[in-house]
């Protein structure tokens, strides 16, 4: 029994830290913080936590409040390398 107990608190220990060092990575400019003036582009960096590979997902949704249609688009690159790509309205 007390072999579990070690086990769930090194594990905890594990996450923890993975959280803590995941934490301290930012973008530049908050994409979705409330006020943020109209620019045509806002560049976000991903870092890898451990490596020079991370799984990345993206998720987006485009509402005008004024109840205008504007065109916007995603674009995720790599170096020169485009990863993804996603132009639409709102």
């Amino acid at each position: 029994m007390k072999k579990n107990h070690v086990l769930w608190i090194l594990a905890l220990l594990v996450i923890n830290t993975g959280w803590y060092n995941l934490s301290k990575q930012s973008v530049n400019q908050e994409i979705n913080r409330p006020g943020a003036d109209f620019a045509e582009v806002r560049e976000a960096n991903i870092g890898g936590l451990m490596g020079d590979e991370v799984d990345f997902e993206i998720e987006h949704c485009f509402d005008s409040l004024n109840g205008g249609e504007y065109n916007v688009s995603i674009q995720v690159k790599q170096n020169s390398l485009t990863l993804y790509d996603w132009n639409g309205t709102t």
